[in-house]
């Protein structure tokens, strides 16, 4: 489905709200990925070219510079080098941001398990799977040579976890404090229940009509 110049806006901004979230304390880095998805996207426009959602990982598809060179769009060079710092500034960015690092963690799991870009729904199982000492051999998804003593390190720090959130209209991940991840859970699974119960009552009453 092609995206309207609104969803664009929308998404583009649950992303940049996302980024925010994920690096607390990074003002200068919020300010710098804010413009430069702004000033990318209005001289796309200009071009002729279609606007789309950026995103600040420089591995991305749709990393500003991964844009610009698919599309093939003439940029201004300012803009191409503000890309450039921010993905040599974006190693040390992670470094200091543990919800950003276990973000891209989690995203690169989900891709190697089966090219999604987030492990949506089994958020919980990955958390468990930490909190028990993330045994080697219990693995809920395919983890790289490394990840899994970073994803004991990232438990430990932050005290929490990410998920994606429930709401159909968003892209993005919500950090919860451990307590609160797991009563998402619970809460989630209540709520698919009362809709399985919901359909089931439905069925059976249209089944009596015939």
């Amino acid at each position: 489905m092609l995206l309207t110049t609104n969803d664009i806006l929308k998404y583009q901004q649950q992303v940049v709200d996302e980024f925010v979230m994920l690096t607390a304390g990074e003002s200068g880095a919020h300010a710098q990925f804010s413009h430069l998805v702004s000033a990318t996207n209005i001289e796309l426009q200009k071009l002729g070219s279609h606007q789309t959602i950026l995103l600040p990982h420089p591995e991305s598809a749709y990393f500003g510079l991964a844009i610009i060179n698919d599309t093939k769009a003439e940029i201004s060079k300012d803009l191409v080098s503000g890309w450039l710092y921010f993905a040599e500034l974006y190693p040390a960015l992670v470094e200091r941001s543990p919800r950003l690092e276990l973000r891209n963690l989690m995203q690169d799991m989900s891709e190697r398990a089966g090219g999604a870009s987030w492990p949506d729904g089994s958020e919980w199982a990955i958390e468990t799977w930490v909190s028990a000492g993330a045994p080697e051999d219990a693995s809920p998804y395919p983890v790289a040579f490394g990840v899994r003593e970073r994803l004991l390190k990232l438990h430990s720090v932050l005290k929490g976890w990410l998920y994606l959130s429930p709401d159909p209209d968003s892209l993005t991940t919500i950090f919860s404090e451990t307590s609160v991840f797991r009563q998402v859970k619970v809460r989630l699974d209540a709520e698919r229940a009362e809709r399985i119960q919901q359909e089931r009552r439905r069925y059976e009453e249209a089944t009596r009509q015939t």
